[in-house]
């Protein structure tokens, strides 16, 4: 079918010249269409485009077909067409009798006896399909298929190039107005790596935000393909992949080779070949790792490699921005932590110290059974404030603490309904408020004020109640004497299950039985812990 007397490649050679030279596009994909159109010796053809999540293939350029012809009405793609797209080229040999026609009475109108189709993929929601339309039998060779691939790609191409451009504009406006609208961050950065994936059409790509001094991984967002023997590497591994510094950028050619990607064996590793990867400064000692990684070879072109650049830069920025929030409402935080301690102090001297005991105790206990650092950090503070209800309390009623009456000791056991009253308002306090609530619930479901059982207790008051517990008998109070740490460890044995959690009675008892805890093992005046170095973004 191909008419080498044309010269085809030559044909080829000067569209692709004119793919660098026409504008506007249309006057290209008309260019394009008329060479196929000639060299195939086809009656007519089309190139339509489909944009998701629209099912119309809407008409870019025509060639040698009637008006009449191409106002049919509406060419749409159905399910099975779409299907068929991903197979490559569509040959229908008869258009009266081949169920992908849509208007087979127009087709024999205008005289249209065959078409060969061919589809492309432009970007992830956008396709193009040119048509040739022949007014006899066809039987295209599978040289004369790829030649018409060929061609195509020049047409699709050329939507890509004048498309690309519009969506990066479009993407990094929205993505600048949201991070400087002060947006969530694990928002923005989730945007950021969809984005990229789907503009640059590939595979996967992953945000993380290490911290060189800590030497650790604080978060990580990705989208697409999980490409666990990347997504899946710890801090060491990471390091050693992309050597993060400040502008400095990776290029794996081929990850499936390539020692730095570890476990090679590993799922993912051998469906990706190009990985690219760019650091960001974000503050001090925290760096931002951008990679992006491709099914097939790949080499980004300065536009696309600007793209990412910018898009990065962004997501630092925000990053940037969430930390300084977070030093400010850090600051506010222990202003107002100080300030409610001060005020339980004056209240009661006793139960401050007390509940300094009880956050220290709290944050070793978390630790000892598997929670992170800002988790152990947040039940200190919970440690601190458990009792600022009893703020609310009278003086009468707190120097009688272990001589109350059954009044008394109802009016006693409304302190965590009223210390979570007093903290709700406070917004960055919000994660202390079950803990402080429910620290007085038991196991079994015998405690209060809500009588929760089990694990429906948050795991921050079931520590918190153990912990009070503990300091009470090894610290004592006026009217309750001190108990030696081996009564201490016996009484907290027999009220696992019960009273308290096993798994934290297991940890504390653990700890006191190997001298690692204790009213001395750790200066009364301890700083609060710093924590500026996490990222309150929901990650």
């Amino acid at each position: 079918m191909l008419d080498h007397a044309c010269h085809p490649f030559q044909i080829l050679a000067d569209i692709s010249r004119a793919a660098e030279t026409v504008d506007p596009i249309d006057e290209l994909l008309e260019r394009i269409l008329a060479a196929a159109v000639d060299l195939f010796h086809a009656k007519g053809g089309t190139l339509r485009v489909l944009q998701l999540p629209s099912n119309e293939l809407r008409l870019r350029a025509s060639v040698g077909l009637s008006a009449t012809y191409l106002e049919k009405g509406a060419v749409t793609v159905r399910q099975p067409l779409r299907r068929i797209y991903a197979e490559g080229p569509l040959v229908i040999h008869d258009v009266q009798t081949d169920p992908h026609m849509q208007y087979p009475e127009a087709a024999a109108a205008e005289g249209v006896a065959a078409i060969i189709e061919v589809p492309f993929r432009v970007l992830p929601d956008c396709y193009m399909s040119l048509r040739l339309h022949f007014g006899g039998p066809v039987a295209p060779t599978e040289e004369d298929l790829g030649f018409l691939t060929i061609l195509g790609r020049q047409g699709a191409q050329a939507i890509r190039d004048t498309l690309v451009p519009d969506r990066y504009i479009k993407t990094f406006r929205n993505v600048s107005r949201a991070v400087h609208a002060g947006n969530d961050t694990a928002a923005i950065l989730q945007g950021i790596v969809s984005q990229i994936t789907d503009l640059l059409s590939a595979a996967g790509c992953i945000y993380w935000i290490i911290d060189t001094t800590g030497q650790r991984i604080e978060a990580k967002v990705s989208h697409g393909f999980a490409f666990r023997s990347l997504a899946a590497v710890d801090y060491a591994a990471l390091v050693k992949i992309f050597d993060p510094a400040p502008g400095r950028t990776v290029i794996i050619e081929d990850a499936h080779a390539d020692e730095r990607i570890p476990d090679p064996q590993g799922l993912g590793k051998q469906h990706i070949r190009t990985v690219v990867g760019l650091c960001f400064d974000i503050d001090a000692h925290i760096v931002g790792i951008l990679a992006v990684y491709f099914s097939g070879p790949r080499r980004l072109n300065p536009r696309e490699m600007d793209f990412l650049q910018v898009l990065g830069e962004q997501g630092a920025i925000s990053l940037l921005r969430a930390r300084c929030y977070d030093a400010r409402m850090l600051d506010t935080f222990r202003q107002t932590v100080e300030g409610l301690v001060m005020a339980l102090e004056a209240k009661d001297a006793v139960t401050h110290g007390h509940s300094l005991n009880v956050g220290l105790y709290a944050r070793r206990s978390a630790l000892a059974i598997g929670l992170t650092p800002r988790e152990a950090d947040l039940l200190y503070h919970a440690g601190l404030l458990h009792d600022i209800g009893k703020i609310g309390m009278t003086d009468k009623i707190l120097a009688r603490l272990g001589r109350l009456t059954p009044r008394e000791m109802g009016q006693i056991r409304l302190h965590p309904v009223i210390g979570a009253r007093i903290l709700e308002p406070l917004l960055f306090l919000d994660e202390l408020v079950p803990m402080i609530r429910h620290h007085h619930e038991h196991y079994d479901g015998s405690g209060y004020p809500d009588g929760l059982r089990g694990e429906a207790i948050p795991i921050g008051a079931r520590i918190l109640t153990a912990c009070d517990a503990l300091e009470t008998m090894i610290a004592g109070r006026p009217g309750i004497p001190r108990r030696p740490a081996d009564e201490a460890v016996a009484e907290l044995r027999r009220g696992a299950g019960t009273r308290f959690d096993p798994r934290v009675v297991q940890a504390l008892c653990g700890m006191l039985q190997t001298g690692g805890i204790g009213p001395d093992s750790t200066h009364p005046d301890a700083p609060l812990p710093d924590t500026t170095g996490r990222f309150p973004l929901g990650f």
